[in-house]
Parts: C-alpha cells; sequence; structure tokens
C-alpha cells in the first residue's frame, strides 16, 4: 500500500498512477547518469508489470495514511 502513497503530498494515489509518476520523473531528470536511468527505469517497467490486488478494505487506506510516519519509523530503510 505505502507503494501507492505520494511523499510529498501524502495522498494514496494508487500503486500504478505512483509508479507512472516515478518514471516520467526518471526520464525527465537530466542529472542522472544514462545508466543509472536506464537500470532505474527498468526496474520501474518492471514494478509496473507486477500487479498486486485491488484493496480489499479501502477504509484502511485512511488508516494508513494517519499513522503513516509511525509505520514508516519501524520499516527497514528502502522499503
Amino acid at each position: 500500500m505505502f507503494a501507492g502513497v505520494d511523499p510529498v503530498t501524502k495522498k494514496y494515489l494508487g500503486r500504478e498512477t505512483y509508479i507512472k509518476a516515478q518514471i516520467a520523473q526518471v526520464r525527465h531528470d537530466k542529472k542522472m547518469a544514462p545508466e543509472d536511468k536506464k537500470e532505474k527505469l527498468s526496474d520501474l517497467n518492471d514494478a509496473l508489470r507486477w500487479t498486486l490486488p485491488p484493496i480489499e478494505y479501502k477504509g484502511n487506506i485512511a488508516l494508513v495514511l494517519k499513522y503513516q510516519d509511525k509505520l514508516s519509523a519501524t520499516m527497514p530503510p528502502g522499503e
């Protein structure tokens, strides 16, 4: 579920929408090395192809957003 949360706005966009936005951001990044850009785009496209089931309990979205900072603090770095 964290994969669909915009870290700036703290709003749930949905996993697919968030990954597509990341792809667009990487494509337009002029400072990123071409090799790094290619690898990052490959990873993001792989993540986009890997589908998750739809969120069954939509009420959990608001709950996770409410406690996102506390939940993030308990997760390993990079997750």
